[in-house]
């Protein structure tokens, strides 16, 4: 049976690996590099249509992102195109042999932003970017200050200032 909350934890705690493996100790995180070091061939697409935010192909380690896209869009991308690579997700068209292939997929969607989020704005990182933001004049300021910190866009700052129990603490 599928343990959501278990899950969760585990693509959080997967993507703090990843930073930790790649000695990420400061914001932004540099996800280009990290899957350029990791073997991927990451390709900007343009022109394409605005029906994909971005592609992984497995067996080429290759990912393509919708250049068309604001570039805090193509970073999020990029990051959950490595959670479906890292947490070893069929690719799309392999999910048709599913019971419930919808279902499945949606699945797989949530575990790469979760992983993507984490990846980006990983808690410790936010906590202690928090505590150096402590004397910023409100909450709107110090929430544009992370968001350029992180170089994410609002709702991935807001989305994970709140799991992490940080947006009253602001």
């Amino acid at each position: 049976m599928y343990d959501q909350k278990k899950r969760v934890g585990y693509c959080r705690e997967f993507a703090r690996r990843v930073l930790a493996s790649h000695g990420i100790l400061r914001p932004p995180v540099p996800v280009d590099e990290i899957a350029e070091k990791e073997g991927f061939s990451v390709k900007y697409l343009k022109g394409e249509s605005n029906n994909f935010s971005g592609l992984l192909h497995r067996d080429l380690k290759a990912i393509g992102i919708n250049a068309d896209h604001p570039e805090v869009r193509q970073r999020f991308s990029l990051a959950h195109e490595l959670g479906h690579y890292y947490l070893e997700h069929p690719q799309e068209e392999e999910s048709i042999g599913f019971s419930d292939e919808q279902q499945e997929w949606r699945i797989c969607e949530a575990e790469a932003n979760e992983f993507a989020g984490e990846l980006l704005v990983p808690r410790d990182l936010l906590k202690g970017e928090l505590k150096k933001l402590r004397e910023q004049a409100g909450l709107e300021e110090k929430v544009q200050a992370l968001i350029v910190i992180f170089s994410v866009s609002r709702e991935v700052l807001v989305i994970q200032l709140t799991k992490h129990g940080l947006l009253m603490k602001i």
